[in-house]
């Protein structure tokens, strides 16, 4: 909460103004410096979302999902060795075109799903800024796009979208040392989302856990039915 200096009133830590006497607060941020924020969001993640949440233009949320969008898919595209039999240029491509034409519009759905969530335990954000606390606490992943990856595709070749022979087998150590780093970055990922969540909604950062927990566990349901529908006979 952040007290009035002239009737002091209790405001929301997002306030600009106070909601008594309009005197002024803080200043609201003009714009995001990205590589500033990169820094904050490893030395100091809630001063860092808080200034995105506080900043007048969002900029870099719609390049940041598309990014993300690429990202996911690629991964995917890892997971479920897509290039097996077919052709890794293609795979690669089909995932970057569709990666970013459905990032920002699954930043959308998915900070619309979030929003819910978190006000149903009493969160009080807006769509915009959980899209732009999707997007920031996303960077992560976008790091592992444009530095982690190209490095592991650089030592697996087309066996990292192919596994046969799998890429632990060629090189076994290094290649569970780079999925340990990968999983740390998808962590890191998680807990800034929590943290801007819980910042964004006026809520602890451990509610805001609970808030991603749930939107997980709901995503994880909705790939598991899916699959399941997707596997089943057509006579069944």
């Amino acid at each position: 909460m952040i007290t009035c200096p002239v009737c002091g009133t209790e405001n929301d830590d997002l306030s600009v103004t106070c909601s008594s006497c309009k005197g002024y607060l803080q200043a609201k941020v003009d714009t995001i410096d990205l590589f500033s924020t990169i820094w904050g969001l490893i030395e100091s993640p809630r001063s860092a979302l808080r200034k995105v949440i506080l900043s007048r233009q969002k900029n870099y949320v719609l390049i940041l999902g598309s990014l993300q969008g690429v990202a996911v898919l690629l991964a995917i595209a890892r997971l479920q060795s897509l290039a097996r039999g077919n052709d890794l240029a293609l795979v690669v491509g089909l995932a970057t075109v569709l990666g970013v034409v459905g990032g920002v519009g699954i930043q959308f759905l998915l900070g619309s799903f979030v929003l819910q969530v978190a006000r149903s335990i009493g969160g009080k954000s807006s769509l915009r800024n959980m899209r732009a606390v999707i997007a920031y606490a996303g960077i992560p992943v976008v790091l592992w796009l444009v530095i982690i990856l190209p490095i592991e595709f650089a030592i697996f070749g087309r066996y990292l979208f192919d596994s046969n022979p799998s890429p632990a087998v060629i090189q076994p150590v290094l290649y569970y040392a780079l999925l340990g780093f990968d999983g740390l970055l998808v962590a890191w990922s998680l807990y800034l989302l929590s943290v801007g969540i819980g910042v964004a909604n006026g809520i602890t950062a451990l509610r805001g856990a609970i808030v991603v927990l749930i939107v997980a566990l709901v995503l994880a349901a909705a790939v598991v039915i899916g699959t399941e529908r997707n596997s089943g006979s057509p006579g069944v």
